[in-house]
């Protein structure tokens, strides 16, 4: 019963191969046809979903809970914060007025934009957050200053400033308690600065306080949540894009002494989808190099080297097309089938060639050494392919959706591998 199996399927193999043999031209052309059609179809119909969130199956338990949580709080979840960095404080919030009031003109872009030094409750009860201690010094030192900044007030040119500050000497001269020192040192920098070519910046706000700069970097902070496309490889490349080309219009930027950077979770889901995209070309180039090498080294025919990689790229493209079909998006689990078919899908190419080149090696014609080969090693790579198969599809049944299609795929990638 066993051998009358074998000899059957050998027969079925026989005729099979005789098939393709006979009628070799018009089999490449339908397949290069095929592969070509399949491509097409591929590069406008497939998808690509980049947000890791849904790469679980939203009936987990916890997985509803977690929805539930973006439903209600909305506001905390897809968010970037714009950090605005300057050697002042002044020019920290200056900037970030400037890039708030530009902002709220991108409506399409961005749905949120929260700024809280922009806040007019911040605005007007900033004080409450100072210390008992902080609180008391600024009192007094505006309490020292109140008559020289309502003449500011009233003249805020160069002439308001130095008059002020001749209202100031002339007090100290009659007697009155009044440091100068801070300001005549601040103000000597800032003619010095200009003098020399160099950004300097008063800060009024520090002069106010009373005491010396104890940081060199003051920020201020934007949130946004950004409106994702997550049918493009990054989905938030144009908003990213978008707050750089405004940093840019409005100069803040290292030249005049402000940064602005980008974090947040948004920002860095941005920037690991950048990594893995560089990882995966470069791995699937590699593999592929590695692949021709060894076959190269292996077969030592560039006619079957040459096959072996037309019949692994075209394996490649009508496995897209399967997974286009049958799943319509990549996530960044299953795009990973491209690589494990390139490293499994090319096993039975070599098998076969290296056995043919062995059966020529032995003296045999072209035909009788593909016969041979097909006969001799057909029910084994039908076996290997099975295998593999069930052994990817074992996949399918998890929770975590990328990787029940990343099975699904790359198993059945392995059948469509050894058909062709």
């Amino acid at each position: 019963m066993k051998k009358a199996w074998s000899d059957t399927l050998n027969k079925i193999l026989s005729c099979w191969i005789n098939l393709v043999e006979k009628f070799h031209v018009l089999i490449i052309l339908l397949i290069m046809a095929g592969s070509v059609y399949a491509l097409v179809y591929t590069v406008n119909n497939l998808g690509m979903n980049t947000s890791t969130r849904d790469m679980l199956s939203p009936e987990l338990e916890w997985r509803r809970l977690d929805l539930k949580i973006d439903q209600l709080f909305p506001q905390f979840t897809n968010n970037i914060l714009v950090v605005i960095e300057a050697s002042t404080p002044d020019e920290a919030s200056d900037a970030g007025e400037l890039l708030y009031e530009r902002l709220q003109q991108e409506t399409g872009l961005f749905g949120f934009i929260y700024y809280p030094s922009g806040l007019p409750f911040f605005k007007t009860s900033s004080l409450l957050y100072l210390d008992t201690d902080e609180l008391q010094d600024l009192a007094d030192n505006l309490a020292a200053i109140q008559p020289f900044l309502s003449r500011l007030t009233g003249d805020q040119s160069v002439r308001g400033l130095f008059n002020m500050l001749s209202d100031a000497v002339e007090a100290k001269i009659d007697g009155d308690k009044i440091d100068l020192t801070s300001i005549t040192r601040r103000i000597n920098a800032a003619f010095n600065a200009v003098d020399n070519g160099r950004h300097y910046r008063l800060s009024w706000q520090s002069l106010m306080r009373g005491n010396e700069d104890k940081k060199s970097i003051y920020r201020d902070f934007i949130v946004l949540q950004p409106e994702l496309d997550y049918g493009g490889l990054f989905p938030a490349e144009a908003a990213i894009e978008k707050l750089h080309s405004l940093a840019n219009d409005l100069q803040l930027t290292a030249e005049n002494n402000i940064n602005v950077r980008l974090t947040g979770s948004v920002v860095l889901s941005d920037e690991e989808l950048r990594s893995v995209s560089r990882g995966m070309g470069l791995s699937v180039l590699i593999a592929f190099c590695l692949v021709a090498v060894i076959l190269v080294a292996g077969l030592r025919s560039i006619w079957l080297v040459l096959s072996t990689l037309v019949t692994l790229v075209t394996g490649l493209i009508y496995t897209a097309w399967f997974a286009t079909v049958t799943v319509g998006e990549l996530n960044l689990i299953s795009v990973a089938f491209a690589i494990l078919y390139i490293g499994l899908g090319v096993d039975f190419a070599i098998h076969f060639c290296l056995r043919y080149r062995e059966q020529i090696l032995q003296g045999e014609n072209s035909s009788a050494a593909l016969e041979n080969t097909i006969t001799n090693i057909g029910k084994s790579l039908a076996l290997c392919a099975v295998t593999t198969a069930i052994g990817f599809y074992a996949f399918i049944p998890t929770d975590y959706s990328g990787v029940a299609e990343l099975g699904w795929i790359s198993g059945t990638g392995m059948l469509i591998s050894l058909v062709i």
